[in-house]
């Protein structure tokens, strides 16, 4: 018991003084904020089948967020009819980032006339785009490409 105590009390002399020397943060430095890529798309972006995984694992910074909610076999409408873009547009709401930039790529399930999730490629599939782009816009300081 008295070892014990004994070595206690040389671990707190020395913790105490140990801290002594340590500096102080600073609080003058500014905050450096990250930025954050969304990537929202079909299977060519999607994780386990597309670009997407690699591109952010090697091609961005650790210190830049990068998250990866493409999906395969979707199209502009399955997408949004499915809750994947609501994901992807309260993650662009989150605050904190210096700025947000979200980049969407659909077409090849949006052009597939054998399934249902196939869109009218002059009229629907134009349109779905820029609803996606006006959405990410009206959510604030995201940039959308």
């Amino acid at each position: 018991m008295r070892k014990t105590a004994v070595t206690f009390a040389a671990l707190s002399l020395a913790s105490g003084a140990w801290a002594q020397g340590v500096p102080k943060p600073r609080t003058d430095a500014p905050l450096i904020q990250a930025y954050k890529i969304i990537l929202v798309g079909d299977s060519t972006m999607a994780p386990g089948s597309g670009w997407a995984s690699a591109f952010c694992a090697s091609h961005v910074k650790s210190s830049i967020a990068c998250l990866n909610l493409g999906r395969g076999g979707r199209s502009t409408r399955s997408y949004r009819a499915e809750g994947s873009w609501a994901i992807a547009l309260d993650e662009a709401k989150v605050r904190g980032y210096k700025a947000t930039y979200v980049l969407i790529q659909f077409a090849h399930n949006d052009q597939s006339e054998k399934s249902e999730r196939w869109t009218d490629r002059t009229t629907e599939f134009p349109a779905n785009l820029k609803r996606y782009v006006e959405e990410v816009r009206g959510r604030g300081p995201s940039r959308c490409w």
